[in-house]
């Protein structure tokens, strides 16, 4: 059984002001908690989990990590930390990373630039993709939502522990990554060249904006191509426009095609 401090301690990483204070966060769900548990080369450092006995019994061996202290907890202490409707099993808390990009080297890479994303599962859903695809790096601008919000981290599937993330002003991006060469940017909006027909290289910055308002003018100067994803609806029914984390799957497919295609 936890202490009434212990509770109050897991409970209070649901916030945001006690994430940054502590610099922990909450991974929660069987599947999450394990990739985390038994990936390698994560990039997250797990440090206390917290499952019921079934959990620990089925799942879980003491022999994976002995760095991780593990608690059993009571199905209804679960229930109390959870930040879910539905408690899974397993919660784990974890030491925010803090990672230091690597201009030098990511500038040979493709990554992506993600302005001011407000929506939790969105971004989730855009890092899920980012690993599917192999783009290991995104930026977030400081605007955008916290990638250690729960929500992100349930959305994101896992996929946390091998894309790095990183909160930056937008400019410091784009003149860190072209310190070390030609920098091709592409953004994407709803005006623009056709994916589909435009020539797409295997290094550069993808910017996605964001959900409302789309790439900002002032970051719009800064772009190379401006790319869109035609709409291939009919009439005054079809829709406006796509939903971001739908359009960088698009996106992120578009640039490894042409690659593979090669």
């Amino acid at each position: 059984m936890l202490s009434n401090n212990q509770l109050k301690y897991f409970t209070s990483l649901r916030n945001k002001k006690f994430r940054q204070k502590y610099g922990k966060f909450l991974a929660e769900g069987e599947k999450i908690v394990s990739e985390i548990l038994s990936f390698s080369q994560s990039n997250i450092k797990a440090d206390i989990l917290l499952a019921n006995y079934e959990f620990l019994k089925q799942i879980y061996s003491k022999n994976t990590d002995p760095g991780i202290e593990v608690i059993e907890v009571s199905d209804k202490e679960l229930e109390r930390i959870s930040t879910l409707s539905t408690p899974n099993k397993a919660i784990l808390v974890c030491t925010k990373p803090e990672f230091i990009p690597e201009f030098k080297k990511i500038s040979g890479d493709l990554s992506v630039l993600l302005e001011d994303i407000r929506d939790p599962g969105n971004l989730g859903t855009i890092i899920r993709t980012a690993d599917w695809f192999g783009i290991r790096n995104i930026f977030c601008s400081n605007e955008s939502v916290e990638a250690f919000n729960p929500k992100v981290i349930q959305s994101s599937m896992g996929a946390i522990c091998r894309v790095k993330i990183y909160y930056l002003d937008v400019n410091e991006v784009i003149t860190g990554l072209k310190r070390y060469g030609e920098l091709k940017i592409f953004g994407t909006g709803l005006h623009g060249k056709n994916i589909y027909s435009e020539t797409l290289t295997e290094t550069g910055l993808i910017i996605l904006g964001n959900e409302s308002h789309g790439i900002s003018e002032k970051l719009t100067a800064s772009l190379d191509v401006m790319l869109t994803i035609p709409s291939f609806g009919e009439g005054s029914e079809a829709s406006e426009s796509l939903n971001v984390a739908s359009a960088a799957s698009i996106v992120f497919s578009e640039f490894k095609r042409k690659r593979y295609s090669k």
